[in-house]
């Protein structure tokens, strides 16, 4: 599979994906800044093709209340969630647990961590 990177996303929606590009090939990682500083988005979710999430890529969403991320390992840039203040939820899709204060908890994680590789596995 060869990589295809989200360099910017443009839309304007409250709700947005990350699946496929324009040409309809699965994306599989979201470049450095891609949705810095958006304001429309309140809740995004994240398709299992993506393997890496690029240096400040959320950074500055202060709408973002909702995070949906696939049930696998994903490498974190610097400063992902960077003023991500409303992120109250992760939700992991896929992930067996039924305690419902974990996509609460994963939030706080993100919030407050200084280093941040809370998908990586390299803690």
């Amino acid at each position: 599979m060869s990589e295809v990177i989200l360099e910017k996303y443009h839309g304007s929606e409250e709700s947005a994906v990350v699946d496929f590009s324009e040409k309809g090939e699965a994306i599989t990682e979201i470049g450095a800044k891609a949705f810095l500083s958006c304001k429309s988005i309140k809740k995004l979710s994240i398709n299992s093709s993506v393997t890496r999430i690029g240096d400040w890529a959320f950074a500055h969403m202060q709408n973002l209340e909702v995070l949906i991320v696939p049930c696998k390992e994903i490498s974190l840039g610097k400063k992902v969630f960077l003023d991500c203040e409303k992120l109250m939820q992760i939700q992991i899709e896929g992930d067996r647990s039924d305690d419902p204060g974990t996509p609460y908890l994963l939030a706080s994680a993100v919030r407050v961590l200084k280093k941040e590789v809370l998908f990586d596995g390299n803690a």
